[in-house]
């Protein structure tokens, strides 16, 4: 039978299940979008950082594909599904390569290294000295010029506004400087080469290009005109917004003048300058997993998860051209996107294969494919580098060596332990060089801008590699091994000087590759990460947990730092008794949360690191916040901010996940174990309670009603329980359905929960279903996102997860008295994960995968 797109999203999980096994790959696909929200919470609670959990995750759904024609019981797929998840993020941290490790250096090894690198110093320091006096010595008529080009770095536009000259007048006096400091310093500029017209041409226009980067600005859209900040690009209905979204990826302008972000909301560009955002671009909701500019700075590429491509006119901000990548599902998400120099050209791959596609730029038409379609690999989630050469004619990237395992019958092999680089002719299509002397995985390539050479960086066992090749015979010129275990990025400077960067999760250092100096270094703080970086040369750019940072590396010791507005997806939100905080809890690092004042509306909160894992905060009647946390072998309580524990309880072995529960009102603590319990402690009498069990997987989450007499639990994948905590016993208010989310209402006395196809609301005191609210026709067998009651117990708020098709995702407020839906928020592009009213409940907190929070306006609704 023939299913269409729509027919697969209205089938139930047993139905998509079933055709998954029979190798549907578009019941997967749909499998995946609706079941990725519910294991998300697992990796992220599991995980250590938030590329980790993005690697885990495609482990987890190909792990899924390759095994699921075994699964016999399709009710059984959700806990089936979450212990899959579990298992890999275990068997990720227990490779060895996860580990950070650090080479320490003998006070002989380092004092040899200095001695190595002492006379290479020198010899640069006495060479810019000598520069500096030739170009001081130079003739008056073009002195000026080659001061400001030469000694101050200033471009060429900068030096014809402040000399008041025509930009052609400034190149020709440049170009009559440089065969002035040739002269004097004997070198002679090289002869006997023989280009063909068509290469003249090219690099003529290259030369041109490259030359107006400084008049390229990108357009400020509508959105971003006169408005505040918190307000660039906002839905109707929302007040103001915390967070710009998570940085998927990042990179510099080929002028160094701007950084750009790719966000779940869109591309945030900012001035490297100061650091400051200058607009806010749309693309549609569809994640950026990519981004690269045209050498001439005029367009610039963003790839997508769903495989889709864009070039965008830098000018106008507008998509000018897109296409998709074709791919199966799981191979979709472009990894790397990369121009020609001349801006022809457009290449890209995937994730989990060696596939490189090359495009015309212009016209969207595919040119080439190089690589072998029948290898699809496990975890090959690394961003495998592509590099052109600067003529245009030649692509090098990634491939796997010869004897790597072809398909065999299944749809994945497993990923081979190193790769090789591939040097291919972009008109002939073929081969034209195998460099096969990578023992490791590659990490970036780039080719040097005369073209004489090719720099590869590589993992080593215990550290690094930077090797060059010489082009003419693809011979290895040098390799060094001096950076450490870091992932090392090289580029080089304007002048042709090979640079490496050296990042860590906690450091990065600029070396000259040549003379083997550092240039920069940045350790980060305490509690801080890398996340992302971009490095063209020129400049270096880090975006670390909390902050921003840009090098100009031209200016020794230029460097412009801020604060990091772009965390990632808030995991749970609450409204401080304070009457003007939103305190918001972040995966990483763990125990991270932010407190964002909305009277001021600063994107800058005040963050809160507290120690322990596991971590849960609550809002008691006493106007104050607590939270809980794991602390070795104890629970510990804590006043929110305050490092002294108020009390604590010993355990046994930590919960698997936030399986904690905490009530300030009955001074009680509930923990889930490993062995499917649940326990009880009175914490003022420092006694157990009671013992529940009946769950048939681990616990995953725990709440308390407000009054403390009822405790909810819900397990890996599966219905919630209730326990009544003074009797001991269970409760049943949704014994006939199948719940994934509930939410206690304020008093205590009524409890939601949500089915398939309708909103339970249940009375506790009077053991009896109070109202049944159906979900609309379009989101039925889909699950919510989050469900919050307002303070008076009037309202009752619930958030989708995304689905393939949506362009926003709907927060929906219904009346618990009749079950009308009395407001539809729509601004997130991806899932809702939780919600939150104020105290008098004029505002609605919403926080998203996308990495923000909208606040919402209540008041036209009350």
């Amino acid at each position: 039978m023939y299913y269409d797109s729509e027919s697969i999203r209205n089938l139930k999980d047993e139905e998509l299940i079933r055709l998954v096994q029979n190798r549907n790959e578009s019941a997967f696909s749909e499998l995946i979008s609706r079941y990725t929200p519910r294991i998300w919470r697992v990796i992220i609670a599991n995980s250590r950082q938030r590329l980790d959990a993005e690697e885990i995750l495609t482990d987890t759904w190909v792990a899924v594909w390759d095994n699921i024609s075994t699964l016999k019981k399709m009710e059984s797929f959700g806990p089936w599904l979450q212990k899959i998840a579990y298992n890999t993020c275990n068997r990720y941290y227990a490779s060895s390569k996860r580990s950070r490790r650090e080479i320490p250096h003998t006070d002989a090894e380092l004092a040899e290294q200095i001695d190595q690198e002492a006379a290479p110093r020198f010899r640069e320091y006495e060479l810019r000295a000598d520069a500096r006096e030739a170009v001081q010595q130079l003739p008056q008529r073009v002195r000026p010029v080659a001061e400001l080009y030469y000694l101050e770095s200033w471009s060429m536009k900068e030096i014809a506004e402040e000399l008041n000259l025509p930009i052609g007048t400034v190149k020709t006096k440049l170009r009559e400087t440089r065969a002035l400091l040739r002269k004097e310093f004997g070198v002679e500029s090289e002869r006997g080469g023989i280009m063909s017209s068509e290469f003249v041409q090219t690099q003529n226009q290259n030369d041109e290009k490259t030359l107006d980067w400084n008049g390229i600005k990108p357009a400020i859209v509508k959105s971003t005109v006169d408005s505040e900040l918190t307000s660039w690009a906002l839905p109707d209905d929302a007040l103001f917004r915390f967070g710009r979204g998570y940085i998927y990826t990042m990179a510099l302008s080929p002028d160094g003048k701007h950084l750009v972000f790719g966000t779940p909301i869109g591309l945030w560009w900012y001035e490297t300058d100061t650091l400051s955002p200058i607009t806010l671009w749309h693309t549609d909701c569809e994640n950026i997993s990519a981004i690269t500019f045209s050498t001439s700075g005029e367009w610039i590429a963003t790839g997508h998860e769903n495989g889709r491509v864009k070039i965008w006119d830098v000018q106008q901000g507008k998509c000018i051209k897109h296409w998709e990548r074709k791919a199966h599902r799981l191979q979709k998400r472009i990894n790397q996107l990369i121009f020609s120099p001349d801006g022809k050209f457009l290449a890209a791959n995937g994730v989990n294969d060696y596939i490189v596609d090359v495009w015309n730029a212009e016209t969207g038409k595919q040119l080439a494919r190089f690589g072998d379609p029948e290898l699809r690999f496990h975890v090959c989630m690394k961003k495998q580098p592509l590099a052109f050469s600067q003529d245009n004619q030649m692509l090098a990237c990634a491939s796997p060596p010869d004897d790597a395992e072809r398909l065999k019958g299944g749809y994945w092999t497993i990923a081979p332990e190193r790769d090789i680089i591939s040097v291919w002719g972009i008109g002939s299509g073929e081969r034209i060089a195998e460099l096969t002397e990578c023992p490791n995985f590659l990490q970036a390539l780039t080719f040097s801008p005369c073209g004489n050479n090719i720099a590869a960086t590589y993992e080593e066992t215990e550290v690094s590699a930077l090797t060059v090749w010489n082009t003419e015979n693809w011979q290895v010129q040098s390799t060094e091994q001096r950076f450490g275990n870091n992932r090392l990025i090289p580029a080089y400077s304007t002048e042709g000087t090979l640079r490496v960067a050296a990042v860590s999760y906690v450091d990065a250092t600029i070396w000259d590759a040549t003379s083997h100096e550092k240039l920069e270094t940045y350790n980060v703080s305490q509690e801080n990460e890398i996340l992302k970086c971009s490095f063209i040369g020129s400049h270096f750019a880090l975006a670390t947990t909390h902050e921003l940072n840009v090098w100009t590396l031209d200016k020794p010791h230029q460097q412009k730092v801020t604060y990091n507005s772009h965390p990632d997806n808030p995991i749970s939100l609450i409204f401080s008794p304070d009457k003007r905080t939103l305190v918001a809890e972040y995966p990483f690092p763990e125990g991270t949360f932010r407190c964002w004042d909305f009277i001021t509306r600063s994107q800058k909160p005040h963050v809160i690191k507290l120690p322990g894992e596991r971590h849960c905060l609550y809002a008691s009647s006493d106007e104050k916040l607590h939270t809980t946390s794991v602390d070795g072998s104890f629970i510990k309580i804590r006043e929110f901010g305050i490092e002294t524990p108020i009390a604590q309880c010993e355990i046994k072995e930590r919960p698997r996940y936030k399986a904690v529960a905490y009530s300030h009102e009955a001074q009680l603590l509930a923990y889930g174990d490993s062995k499917i319990n649940l326990f009880v402690w009175d914490i003022a009498r420092e006694e157990l309670l009671h013992t529940f069990t009946g769950h048939e997987t681990n616990v995953a989450f725990m709440a308390f009603s407000s009054d403390g007499d009822y405790l909810a639990s819900v397990p890996e994948c599966g219905n919630y329980r209730l326990w009544d905590v003074k009797s001991g016993k269970e409760v049943h208010p949704f014994k006939s359905y199948k719940v994934e989310h509930t939410a206690f209402s304020p008093c205590g006395n009524v409890i939601a929960g949500e089915a398939e196809r309708e909103f339970i609301l249940w009375d506790l005191k009077d053991s009896k279903l109070r109202l049944t609210i159906p979900k609309p026709d379009e989101y039925k067998f889909w699950w919510q996102g989050g469900i919050a009651f307002s303070p008076n117990g009037l309202y009752l708020a619930t958030g989708l997860y995304r689905r393939d098709g949506m362009v926003n995702i709907p927060i929906m407020v219904w009346n618990t008295m009749t079950g009308e839906n009395i407001a539809t928020f729509s601004g997130h592009l991806t899932d809702i994960i939780s919600l939150a009213f104020s105290q008098d409940g004029t505002l609605l907190a919403s926080s998203s995968g996308d990495g923000t929070i909208l606040v919402w306006d209540m008041k036209p609704y009350l």
